[in-house]
């Protein structure tokens, strides 16, 4: 005769769980990342080039905090999408 445990946890309901295979929309936008990447990247070197150059102190100084703010905010999209485009290809690997 077995043995049984009457302690044994029983399996529950099957949990929902979520596809790795990435949808249509999902591909399009793992393909686009590197170049928006690339993009934002360009404009943080051009951005830190101008405000690099002394003359804009001079000549514009209500443009340095426009651009200093704008280059705040591109380090966040600059991280945001390479998270993103990382869990897209992690998930479309395996």
């Amino acid at each position: 005769m077995p043995a049984t445990c009457s302690g044994a946890a029983r399996p529950g309901p099957p949990v929902a769980k979520r596809s790795d295979k990435l949808s249509f929309n999902e591909k399009r936008e793992l393909e686009s990342l590197p170049d928006r990447i690339a993009a934002l990247e360009a404009e943080q070197v051009s951005i830190q080039t101008r405000l690099a150059d002394p003359a804009l102190y001079q000549n514009a100084p209500a443009e340095v905090a426009s651009l200093s703010a704008r280059l705040d905010a591109l380090d966040g999209e600059i991280e945001a999408a390479m998270l993103r485009w990382e869990l897209l290809e992690t998930r479309s690997a395996g």
